[in-house]
This record gives structure tokens, sequence and C-alpha cells, in this order.
């Protein structure tokens, strides 16, 4: 996989806007086309990309103008480029939608979407639950929330789906990025809402009128790779997690389920980044290792952090590796290991640091 080239999996046939269309334009081909990130050209040559988040961060401009304002550089591909390279992009930047460039010429655009039809059977996500990857700090909402306070937590918390809640805080719904701004610009352009009930401003409606009741949550004991299907199967960037009662307790996200590939926030009870040369197969050898020891790492080592660093070492006839872990807690430890082999390092730097939780014991 880590061969692998954009040029393989870039959807080709890319759709771009002028730097002279309006916002209601962009937003209406977005919708239509059911995508986030659009290229924007002038005279054919590549100048920026528009992102549909950036929208519900300015909720006052007028759809009329110009699109200027949203226009944002972000990291680009080149045909060439790996996959994994891509990735660590996605992951670093947080954009899921990156636009190829040659020559700056827009010749595609590769989404988290096109990675992940490619990766679904990869048995990495055979090694975590749903629990491992949700994001446990969500915004929540009630049915009398006003949208101008669901365009304000979906602005700040920068999520696609906002849970709405009972007074015995169960799920009943959700709020969507898309809905809201889909209402507000509408209610802008002059344009009744989804409802004839929607009158007066738009600050004053209320999150009922336009939250989906239909919405299907992803329940917390789904294995992981089935809750990546069902994300997959709907376009859906991502889902509501609940528990067996109904009560929301996290967001699965298509970007954070690809933080794993670059092994980030593997770890349950400490949080867990790797960065370096790792290979997948060296991630999922390290996780195994911190599984079978995180108890200790957290009870009596008190680490609530650790970072692995690994470095392949240039020029020499063998696979030599550097690595590096730096644990944080009550106390800070830095430890370092070289040996030939990412298996055989990864196992002295694990060694090193049982003696680190042995002498704390």
């Amino acid at each position: 996989m880590n061969e692998v080239l954009v040029s393989k999996i870039m959807t080709r046939k890319v759709v771009t806007v002028s730097k002279n269309s309006s916002i209601a334009k962009v937003m209406m081909l977005m919708d239509s086309k059911g995508i986030k990130e659009v290229p924007v050209v002038s005279d054919e040559k590549y100048v920026g990309t528009v992102i549909y988040y950036d929208f519900i961060s300015d909720t006052q401009a007028n759809p009329n103008e110009k699109i200027d304002k949203f226009i944002k550089k972000v990291p680009v591909l080149s045909p060439k480029d790996t996959i994994d390279k891509t990735i660590r992009i996605m992951v670093d930047s947080g954009i899921s939608g990156l636009p190829v460039i040659d020559e700056s010429h827009v010749v595609g655009i590769v989404s988290d979407y096109d990675i992940f039809k490619l990766l679904i059977n990869n048995h990495i996500f055979d090694n975590f639950k749903v629990s491992n990857v949700i994001i446990k700090r969500f915004p929540i909402l009630r049915p009398e929330d006003t949208i101008e306070k669901a365009a304000n937590l979906a602005a700040i918390n920068k999520v696609d789906n906002i849970p709405v809640l009972d007074n015995f805080g169960k799920m009943i719904g959700e709020v969507m990025i898309h809905d809201i701004l889909k209402y507000i610009y509408s209610q802008k352009a002059g344009k009744k809402g989804k409802k004839d009930a929607y009158k007066g401003e738009q600050t004053e409606m209320k999150v009922v009128d336009i939250m989906r009741r239909d919405s299907s949550p992803t329940v917390i004991t789904l294995n992981l790779r089935k809750a990546l299907e069902n994300l997959i199967a709907k376009k859906a960037k991502a889902a509501v997690v609940v528990d067996v009662d109904g009560r929301p307790i996290g967001i699965l996200s298509r970007i954070k389920i690809l933080s794993l590939l670059r092994g980030k926030n593997i770890g349950d009870q400490v949080k867990i980044e790797i960065s370096g040369d790792f290979t997948f197969d060296s991630i999922m050898l390290l996780k195994s290792e911190i599984d079978r020891r995180e108890k200790m790492f957290s009870e009596v080592a008190k680490f609530t952090e650790i970072r692995f660093y690994i470095k392949r070492v240039r020029g020499q006839l063998t696979s030599k590796y550097e690595m590096s872990a730096n644990a944080f807690g009550k106390r800070r430890f830095s430890i370092k290991a070289t040996d030939v082999g990412e298996e055989n390092v990864i196992r002295e730097v694990m060694e090193k640091l049982d003696s680190i939780v042995e002498r704390m014991k």
C-alpha cells in the first residue's frame, strides 16, 4: 500500500469553480455534487480551495458575494505522491479533500473516501473498536435551542453532526452542518426553509425545525471496520456514537479514523502518538505491546501521554533504526534505542519503558 501513487486513486473529473463565482453558486454546486472541497481556478490555473465548513464561520456573508474571502491555500498533491504521504498531509492539516496539481493545473482530487475505498480490507481496522477513535468532546443541542446556537457550535467545534437530546439525555435526532447552512442562506436569498412554519428572523428559529429524526447513530459495540463500512456506504463524513441506552458518547469521523494509519491516539487510557518511518505492521506491533502494558503505564507510572518516533538510518547496508519515546506524567522520561530492524528497536524501547515502570512501583 505504501507504494500506491496518488495517480492510481485520484478522481480525474474534478469539479472546479471560478474565483468570480458567488457563494450561493458554490454552495449549490457542493450540495448537488455531495462534495466538501472545491478547487478554485483562474485562467485554468489553480489558485486555492473553498471548503464547505468555512461557510459556517461567517454566516453573515451575502450569498451573492464572490467567494474571494473563502479561498484558502491548502496543501496540494502531485500525481507521483504516495498514499502514505497523502494520509500524513490529511491528518496533519485536517483537510480530507486535497487537489492534485501538475504544472499549476488541477488534474485530480483525492479524498479520504478514495483512500478508505482502497484500504477497507486492510487488517488494521480489525485491531480497533469504535471506542478507540471516537471524539469524546462534542457539542449537544436541545430541541428548543436556536439555529444560531447550532451554527455557532458547529463553527467552534468544526463538526458535521450535532446530536439533539431530550430531557433524559437520549438522542432524538441530529443537526447537520449542511442543513444549518442551507437554511440560513436560503433565508438570506429570500426563500422559505423546509417548512411553511419558517417565519421571522433566522436567529429565532429552533433546532427542532431542521433536525433529522431519521438519523441512524453508530452503536459503541460495533467493530470499527463495520462502522467504517457504514460511513462509506452513506458517504458520510461522521456519525454520532451512542451507548446501549441511546445516549450519545462521542462522534466517529472519517478523518479521525484516518489518523490511525498515522499511529495517532491509539491508546485507551494513555494518549499515544507515533510518527516517523513506521509501517502499518510496526504500528500494529507497537499497539499490541502497549495494550499489554497500558494499565501499568497509567496506574503505576501515571503516564498521560507517550510519543514515539522512529527514524531509519540512511546509508546502512542493513535496515537499522533509531527510536525514541517521550513519556509524560508526574515526571517526564526520554529514552532512545538503535537496532537492526523495526521489530527489534520497538522491543528494546518497550523494555526500557518496562524498567522505568519497575523503578516506580
